[in-house]
């Protein structure tokens, strides 16, 4: 960035006047004095060029300081390569959402001590900081991207929330940092302006509204309605699922769109068809005690699919489905997690947070560099392509040997697109009991 026009004081540091000697002056001295005094103003001297180029290079979420002009639009400044690829957690601790940070931190400290144990990246250990992002309700994430740019932090892996990782795009990418999230599945961050820099290992609400409309036309249903939100959201699930039924053969007899702020049900009537799909939040349960289900089968989506069991009577939701994206880990995964924290239960995102890890880790190997950027010009690469490999040991052995790869996860099959999306994702199916719990029934992969 340019150097700010320099002060007075810059010019002349010590503050003193400079005097001429003499009483008498000729008028050309006179104007030769005046105009070395504007070159003067405008021409910093060595000592104030020293000093300007000596300024450190700040956050643009510090403290209101003088800084440099603001970076154009499309660039970024980055972070000078180290030999270091640090990786930062932008995970919840705290908030609603604390319960993903327990699992999705444990599994890249365990991606960590993989990636190390395996020779690490540049031939130096991986270095991990965490920091926690809290959830929608509070600030913490700033304070947190703050932290991590302070601390030359090349990857972060997060956030979790779809609305957090919106807040913090611009900061993040501005200042370099390559962003990966183990679990938003918003349509918004396929589209979002992320410099090239924002990818997540969780497969987005496009395949997920793609498994739902296959769901009810592989039951057998002839008909179907919708009752959805009337936001993107719902928009993106309506209409994947609604091109599924189409090519299935299914009709969709009604569509039901309403605003999360304007959820009136009190004159809902009963839907004549064979499957209802319901896309909503938690005024979904509002819809279901209106309508009396009987032989009509229901769907939820993952923003839906909770216990129920205290809210509805018993039966009310007996063989209703639902979708979550994110694989299931296996046990042998599950007792490493544990070894690490004996309290974890949750495994939700886990899979999808230590792939983040072992995928950036392999990017910078194959770029040679710890950069932000260098790592997201590589994720595309060493995902898709090449010879397929399971674990970062195997694969970088591979690329020390010259091999493209193509790194399969836990996970599954990554195959980063131009927007940072998995080319797959896995999704649980979940079917309710007759208590109105769930339960993990199946494991779906649904590709672009």
């Amino acid at each position: 960035s340019p150097l700010p026009t320099p002060s007075l004081l810059a010019v002349f540091p010590s503050g003193r006047r400079t005097v001429v000697g003499g009483r008498r002056r000729s008028r050309v001295a006179a104007s030769a004095l005046l105009l070395l005094m504007l070159l003067l103003l405008v021409q910093p001297t060595p000592q104030a060029q020293t000093a300007q180029s000596a300024q450190p290079k700040r956050s643009p979420l510090a403290a209101p300081v003088p800084t440099p002009a603001p970076t154009p639009a499309g660039q970024v400044r980055g972070v000078v390569q180290d030999g270091v690829l640090t990786v930062g957690t932008l995970l919840p601790m705290t908030g609603s959402l604390a319960f993903l940070g327990a699992a999705t931190s444990t599994a890249v400290d365990l991606a960590v001590q993989d990636v190390n144990a395996a020779g690490g990246v540049l031939g130096r250990p991986v270095r991990l900081i965490r920091a926690d992002s809290g959830d929608s309700t509070d600030d913490l994430a700033v304070a947190a991207v703050r932290e991590l740019a302070g601390a030359e932090t090349d990857v972060i892996v997060g956030a979790a929330s779809n609305t957090v990782s919106l807040g913090v795009l611009d900061a993040v990418t501005e200042e370099g940092m390559t962003m990966i999230s183990p679990s938003t599945t918003a349509t918004l961050l396929t589209t979002a302006y992320d410099r090239g820099l924002f990818f997540r290992t969780a497969p987005s609400d496009t395949l997920q509204g793609r498994l739902v409309g296959r769901l009810a036309a592989e039951d057998g249903n002839r008909t179907a309605a919708f009752i959805a939100l009337d936001d993107p959201y719902g928009d993106v699930l309506v209409a994947e699922a609604e091109a599924e039924l189409s090519k299935a053969g299914v009709e969709v007899v009604k569509k039901i769109r309403y605003r999360e702020d304007d959820a009136d049900f009190s004159r809902l009537e009963p839907i004549e068809a064979d499957a209802l799909i319901l896309i909503g939040f938690t005024e979904t349960l509002e819809v279901m005690r209106k309508l009396k289900r009987g032989d009509q089968r229901w769907y939820l989506v993952d923003a839906n699919l909770s216990d129920y069991s205290e809210d509805l009577p018993r039966g009310t939701l007996t063989g209703t489905r639902g979708t979550l994206a994110g694989v299931a880990v296996g046990p042998d995964f599950q007792a490493r997690m544990r070894a690490l924290d004996p309290a974890l239960t949750d495994f939700s995102y886990a899979a999808e947070a230590y792939d983040a890890v072992i995928v950036a880790a392999l990017a910078a190997r194959a770029a040679q560099g710890d950069l932000g950027k260098s790592v997201a010009g590589r994720l595309a690469t060493v995902s898709g392509g090449g010879r397929p490999c399971t674990t970062f040991r195997a694969c970088a052995d591979l690329l020390e040997s010259g091999t493209d790869i193509d790194y399969d996860g836990l996970s599954g099959r990554i195959e980063f697109d131009s927007n940072g999306d998995v080319g797959e994702g896995g999704f649980g199916v979940y079917t309710y009991k007759a208590d109105n719990t769930y339960v993990r029934t199946e494991t779906r992969v649904v590709s672009r």
